[in-house]
């Protein structure tokens, strides 16, 4: 009941919730967004937990966002959100679900439903508690007996082996107490044998003996037809299977199956079974062995859930490694081109201006010249140049960019001698690191086809080791 309750409430509020901050929601969600449903609840769950628990977003991870160009916070926090409440509606579901299947199988009052007459008998797992002591059954409970109009009857018969396979494990033919051998055939394979058994409850036609249920010595006939081609023979076969040697458990056992087989004969017309509440003097009771998952179900999906919600923050340091290592890559390339322009006798908020200008063209998205381009629309609105060189080193969050920021904000305030000396160095360094980094991406990529290496080695030495054996 719990979980169904969850899901209840997880859609009532969701519903309640509908139009939170719905115009926040607008800006960045799609109309055919599979979650946007949930969405209002994620942001209002998340901003309860801000204004009652002081829980909000790192502002490492607002800062990895910025600087991945996702400015929205509320988007990112509502999609993670909502995955993780539809993970925890499922998981509920599920767990409903597993619940409902072992109640079918519930025991009230010591009593069975039987299967509706058009119906196979069913099983049930039963653990028979009696003295501190449990036992694990298995009942098989028949279907509403017919009306004698009703009831059909079809059976079917067979036999075959050779006397001195026959006794297999047994110490003779005369004290029967395991499974026989009934062969198929004999004679180098040319004659084929077939068996039936005189009582196939006792023993049937493929050997197995049955003699739990037996109380004395039974004498069964086993008929063995031997055949080639268009011949054929009978040969008769008679063995002494003696009953099974009960240990107490096991002797208990069949006591409560029998008991439970007694209570669906004494009325096999009603829909319901009534079982004994002592068996043997003792007193017994009954419940389902049917366990249920819905705990281990929803346990796991709220893990889950909570993995989910933790997956989104690994998956933004993961693209700002990626972010990094692009600007790093781009570092020596924006140094060079300021170095040329600059030499050229540009200004460096002219070269800047160029550089911008000639990166917008390419239709291509990079970090560091979106950020430079941030740069040059501020600069273009009035603001500071020291101060937004300043500003762009720290969006960057990167030291090489910060020596840039330095190099350009000192020839602000010191004049332009020894400007270009400083960034041709600059660039010579950028260049050198620029080709480590190839070398460190190289190795990686080499290290990640090891894999795939190893596996297709493992195919090649399979096409060529199999056909050996096969042809051995």
């Amino acid at each position: 009941m719990i979980f169904i309750l969850t899901v209840a409430i997880i859609l009532v509020f969701s519903f309640i919730k509908r139009d939170y901050k719905a115009e926040i929601i607008r800006q960045f969600a799609k109309e055919k967004d599979a979650i946007r449903f949930f969405y209002p609840l994620a942001l209002y769950i998340y901003d309860f937990c801000h204004k009652h628990f002081k829980l909000s977003l790192r502002n490492a991870t607002k800062q990895d966002l910025a600087s991945l160009k996702q400015d929205n916070v509320y988007a990112y926090i509502a999609k993670k959100g909502s995955v993780t409440i539809l993970i925890i509606l499922a998981a509920c579901i599920l767990a409903f679900t597993a619940d409902l299947s072992a109640r079918r199988y519930a025991i009230k009052n010591n009593t069975i439903k039987r299967p509706a007459a058009n119906k196979e008998s069913e099983t049930y797992n039963l653990i028979v508690e009696s003295e501190g002591k449990k036992y694990n059954i298995n009942a098989d409970i028949s279907s509403v007996k017919l009306t004698e109009k009703e009831v059909m009857e079809c059976f079917k018969k067979g036999y075959e082996e050779i006397k001195r396979m026959l006794p297999a494990d047994n110490k003779s033919l005369d004290e029967v107490n395991s499974n026989l051998k009934f062969i198929t055939q004999c004679t180098d394979n040319i004659v084929s044998v077939e068996w039936k058994s005189s009582d196939r409850d006792i023993v049937d036609d493929y050997g197995n003996v049955f003699n739990k249920e037996i109380e004395t010595d039974r004498e069964i006939m086993l008929t063995a037809t031997l055949k080639y081609m268009d011949y054929s023979a009978d040969y008769d076969i008679y063995v002494t299977v003696k009953p099974y040697d009960y240990s107490a458990a096991e002797s208990f056992e069949k006591n409560i199956d029998t008991a439970i087989k007694n209570a669906q004969e004494e009325n096999p017309y009603k829909d319901e079974v009534v079982l004994p509440n002592q068996i043997d003097g003792k007193d017994v009771t009954y419940k389902s062995g049917e366990k249920s998952n819905s705990t281990i179900i929803f346990l796991v999906g709220a893990a889950i859930g909570i993995i989910m919600l933790i997956m989104p923050d690994r998956t933004l340091k993961a693209k700002m490694i990626k972010r990094n290592r692009q600007m790093l890559i781009d570092y020596s390339e924006i140094v060079l081109k300021l170095t040329m322009l600059i030499g050229s006798g540009m200004t460096v908020r002219r070269a800047w201006e160029r550089i911008v200008m000639q990166y917008k063209k390419t239709g291509k998205f990079r970090y560091a010249y979106e950020e430079m381009a941030v740069t040059q629309n501020r600069l273009e609105a009035g603001f500071s140049e020291t101060g937004e060189y300043e500003a762009f080193a720290k969006r960057c969050k990167i030291h090489e960019y910060t020596k840039l920021a330095a190099i350009l904000t000192q020839n602000l305030r010191k004049g332009n001698e020894g400007l270009t000396g400083k960034l041709s160095l600059e660039a010579y360094t950028a260049l050198e690191q620029r080709k480590s980094m190839a070398r460190k991406m190289g190795e990686e990529a080499s290290t990640k086809l090891l894999m795939p290496m190893m596996l297709m080695l493992v195919i090649v030495i399979a096409i060529v080791v199999i056909p050996v054996f096969i042809s051995l």
